[in-house]
């Protein structure tokens, strides 16, 4: 592993920015992003292009949107009382009525319910990107529950099954995003759309959001987001779960303002110790074994994970081309340069990461003890709050939410500087 110190150029983080600029600000990015593709002489890799394209997609998401109010929001640390619990055992329920029926040892995560997908009111169409299906944030009409739902077509049916019944594995990890339901429609009016996941609202996005408007969140910044994700992926780890991938726009921020690592679609499950084939992670993340095509293992998920810490301290990519055979190069040499956001300690992180032979990389339980995280101790508050995050971004019908519930919690939701 090499690593070359420069001092690219670094800009200070942006505060806020209005519907106007935001909208400028996006038309920018697009002549932008076309001006360079542009001026490539030969086409590059279609995959590349793909990255781009998401990379923007995510970012500029939209759709119709309806406000509403008398809503509750699931926090994972609540429970029923023992009298409560024993009241529902024996009895059909849903956990979008009864969320904390996964306690229950009568619940099966293979056996899918049948359930209407109408008894969810949609609020925002598009609410995140979705590769195999639609995402939407709705609300059960009924018990008043907040949630995104995941819906995936029957063709679809066997990373469905998967996806939930890994989720499900991973409910007591405060650091893998929460799966409150998983239910399958067998009317035909939703045949487009067979299978559904209801997981937590992560109001605050994702790292990829948060990196952006930041221009990179700095090191210092990055330690607690660093060691939630790095903690999900040794809980996922400890259970021969792979993620496979791991980047900014699948950790997701919670209203709490930690960080839960989400979008198991591509997860599989393996014997502890079976390697596995076949492309994954996205073009930028992606490890060396994988494109090689080699078989590989957990060190592709750490490969990711350090890759995506590079990113969301500097907002840069450590290997980036059009090409691939110049792309895969670069992976192949790994060699990282080291910008002015990166102290140190997260310089030494991520080197032990990003490492182009995966038996040298550093498992999750090793990284976790890096002196990087020295500094991380209670009460382990976010870098950023609330507020700030209010502040960043135009959510439209989301800030409402969003402020509702911070009011119900007795925060206060204007910002008087950052």
């Amino acid at each position: 592993m090499k690593m070359m110190n420069c001092q690219p150029d670094c800009t200070k983080p942006v505060a806020s920015d209005t519907s106007s600029k935001a909208s400028t600000s996006q038309d920018s990015r697009r002549t932008s992003m076309q001006e360079k593709l542009s001026v490539i002489s030969q086409p590059g890799d279609p995959e590349y292009y793909q990255f781009l394209d998401s990379e923007m997609a995510v970012r500029e998401v939209s759709g119709n949107s309806k406000r509403l109010y008398d809503y509750r929001y699931f926090s994972k640390v609540a429970r029923f009382s023992v009298d409560e619990e024993m009241s529902l055992i024996g009895r059909e329920y849903h956990m979008v009525e009864q969320v904390y029926y996964n306690t229950f040892p009568k619940h099966l995560p293979m056996i899918w319910k049948t359930y209407d997908p109408e008894s969810f009111q949609v609020l925002k169409k598009d609410f995140a990107r979705g590769t195999s299906g639609k995402i939407e944030l709705v609300v059960h009409k009924r018990s008043k529950y907040l949630g995104v739902l995941k819906s995936l077509p029957l063709s679809k049916i066997t990373e469905a099954r998967t996806e939930f019944n890994i989720l499900n594995q991973c409910r007591e990890c405060p650091f893998v995003i929460n799966v409150l339901d998983g239910f399958e429609s067998t009317k035909l009016r939703f045949r487009d759309y067979s299978h559904f996941i209801l997981m937590e609202f992560a109001p605050f996005l994702t790292l990829d959001h948060l990196t952006h408007a930041m221009k990179g969140v700095g090191s210092t910044n990055a330690r607690l987001f660093c060691m939630e994700v790095t903690m999900a992926l040794e809980y996922l780890h400890a259970k021969n779960i792979l993620h496979r991938d791991v980047k900014p726009e699948n950790i997701y921020i919670l209203i709490s303002g930690h960080v839960v690592l989400g979008d198991l679609g591509s997860a599989i499950q393996l014997d502890s110790s079976t390697l596995t084939l076949g492309r994954c992670a996205t073009y930028v993340t992606r490890a060396p074994e994988i494109w090689n095509k080699e078989p590989y293992g957990k060190a592709a998920d750490v490969w990711s994970l350090g890759v995506t810490v590079y990113n969301i301290i500097s907002n840069q990519w450590p290997f980036v081309s059009p090409y691939q055979h110049i792309q895969i190069e670069k992976v192949n040499a790994g060699n990282v340069v080291y910008g002015n956001k990166f102290c140190k300690e997260s310089s030494n992180f991520i080197a032990k990461m990003i490492v182009v032979d995966p038996k040298e990389r550093a498992p999750c339980k090793e990284l976790l003890k890096h002196p990087y995280f020295d500094s991380v101790k209670p009460p382990y508050d976010p870098p950023y709050s609330a507020v700030h995050y209010l502040h960043l971004y135009d959510k439209n019908v989301e800030s409402d939410i969003i402020k509702d519930l911070l009011n119900k919690e007795g925060r206060d939701t204007q910002v008087t500087a950052i």
